[in-house]
């Protein structure tokens, strides 16, 4: 996409917003590539945006990837356990990270692990 090519040479961007645009998992793919490589970019906000399992995948690379990310909010999505848990893998790896919220995700105890 236009909007991830200029992400992944732009130099002045901090905070990515795209909350309440339902890119889906396809869409955050297309910026995963972009943002893995982006070394300005501190917080990204994917609330809404209707992320499932493969979106919470993508996202998880790209936590494991990039060391400049401070915040992420992916709340009111459906990643479900299986989607937390692959984030908290990523998280185990990545130094930057000091905010997620995951919050209203269809999540159990066993997401919450």
């Amino acid at each position: 996409s236009k909007i991830s090519c200029a992400l992944a040479s732009n130099t002045s961007v901090q905070i990515f917003d795209f909350s309440s645009n339902p890119i889906g998992d396809r869409g955050v793919s297309a910026l995963a590539v972009a943002l893995e490589i982006n070394t300005t970019i501190k917080k990204i906000k994917l609330s809404r945006t209707h992320l499932g399992i493969e979106g919470a995948v993508t996202i998880a690379s790209v936590i494991t990837k990039n060391s400049t990310l401070e915040v992420l909010d992916l709340s009111r999505n459906s990643i479900g356990d299986m989607g937390s848990s692959k984030i908290a893998i990523a998280l185990k790896s990545n130094k930057s990270v000091r905010q997620l919220s995951l919050r209203q995700n269809c999540l159990s105890d066993v997401g919450a692990m």
